[in-house]
């Protein structure tokens, strides 16, 4: 770790963000955030429309944040990124006398060396690449607090309003909310890694969502698709026509929510910033982590179409090593929801977390399989250095993990 101070003489400073995806976005904003104890604009160059009630998550009466927006055609966009720096930069510089970061990506990896490097696979460069694994997030989540962070008291009275309204049930002994935000983003590269990271069909859910209901959990399900049968306490943020009330809403599950249910996309990292546990369903590329300790990882199921047999994750890790590392042969391998039951194990464990029940001997227990089980995970996979979980149902249920335990991955 190197020094974090990136504080100047100046009163106040401009920090350009080059970016195009969400979670890239917000890690960048929140490492300023944090880091830089003084009067500052952060100048968001991007592609991803923001909501705005993601820019009023991190502004605070000592920031500012300017989104800039510009075309997603590569050339204009590199054209306008280009532009849209210089004229910024100079602006701040001979009119508002303040200094400007614009290598935001240097003054990132300088302050935060990564931890052991990793290795995915590039699907056009056709073999394994290095891969700057983002655990400066671990380090900022744990050490660097920042109280400014929040949604206003209004837009969390006007989101509660919402979800609840006069016809929603608030007398019932319930625990609390949750958000299932299910990924449904299609790239115009149409990469098999990208789009398997979406949600499989809304209605794949219904078991865990009536699982939810039962225990007594209020829903909030951020989708484009719709549930076959409407539930009560069972809120879909598509059926509001106002797209600010909408973002309100995703950002309010996001950042105060008893936990979060959603695929491993950027809105992840939202969620580890904001200190709300993720449960992450139908988890994919295979090799990926995320950087809370109270989030829990559940992989896709992998079928080997050969034999129709359902792999375990420890025997991909050791005898499909290139499917681990993400190159997915579709005439080899079928690719399934995540088990129900795993996600329910990590619903269960969350919950006695929270409750501070730490201290049982089944927690004991189950961290020692986990350290065990993370034996057999590639060395350089970046799940090998996530605090996230797995499911301790999906560790017992391995018959290659409990046959061959005590035997580290070569």
């Amino acid at each position: 770790m190197q020094n974090l101070s990136l504080a100047s003489t100046e009163d106040k400073i401009v920090i350009l963000i080059s970016e195009n995806h969400f979670g890239h976005i917000v890690n960048r904003i929140d490492f300023f955030q944090r880091v830089i104890a003084e009067r500052k604009l952060l100048v968001v160059i991007t592609t991803c429309k923001l909501d705005s009630s993601v820019i009023e998550y991190f502004e605070s009466s000592a920031s500012k944040i300017v989104p800039i927006y510009v075309s997603n055609n590569k050339i204009f966009s590199k054209i306008s990124y280009v532009l849209s720096r210089y004229m910024v930069s100079l602006i701040a510089k001979l009119f508002f006398k303040q200094r400007a970061i614009i290598n935001t990506n240097w003054t990132y990896y300088l302050n935060f060396k990564t931890s052991s490097t990793v290795r995915v696979y590039s699907e056009k460069r056709k073999k394994l690449v290095n891969y700057h694994s983002p655990s400066n997030q671990l380090f900022i989540n744990r050490h660097l607090n920042n109280s400014n962070l929040g949604l206003s008291n209004t837009s969390k009275k006007i989101a509660l309003q919402k979800i609840f309204g006069s016809t929603r049930d608030q007398s019932r002994n319930n625990k609390g909310i949750i958000g299932i935000k299910l990924r449904d983003v299609h790239y115009k590269s149409h990469e098999f890694h990208d789009e398997n990271r979406n949600s499989k069909n809304i209605n794949t859910y219904n078991y865990l969502i009536d699982f939810l209901l039962e225990r007594g959990y209020q829903i909030v399900i951020d989708s484009t698709q719709k549930l076959n049968e409407p539930r009560d306490n069972v809120f879909e943020i598509r059926e509001l026509g106002d797209q600010t009330l909408k973002g309100l809403l995703r950002t309010y599950i996001l950042t105060e929510a008893d936990f979060i249910l959603q695929q491993h996309s950027g809105p992840v990292h939202l969620a580890n910033i904001a200190g709300v546990p993720n449960i992450t369903i139908d988890s994919f590329p295979l090799w990926q982590g995320t950087w809370s300790k109270d989030d829990f990882i559940v992989p896709q199921q992998v079928v080997l179409l050969a034999t129709g047999k359902r792999l375990s994750f420890t025997e991909i890790a050791r005898e499909h090593p290139d499917l681990f590392f993400g190159n997915y042969n579709k005439d080899m391998y079928e690719f399934l929801p995540s088990e129900q039951s795993y996600i329910i194990s990590c619903i269960l464990e969350l919950e006695a977390n929270l409750k501070n029940m730490s201290n049982e001997p089944a927690h004991t227990t189950n961290k020692m399989l986990r350290l065990e089980y993370n034996k057999f995970i590639p060395n350089q996979a970046l799940c090998k250095h996530s605090p996230s979980k797995y499911p301790i149902a999906m560790i017992t249920n391995d018959d290659y993990f409990m046959i061959n335990r005590g035997y580290p991955f070569a």
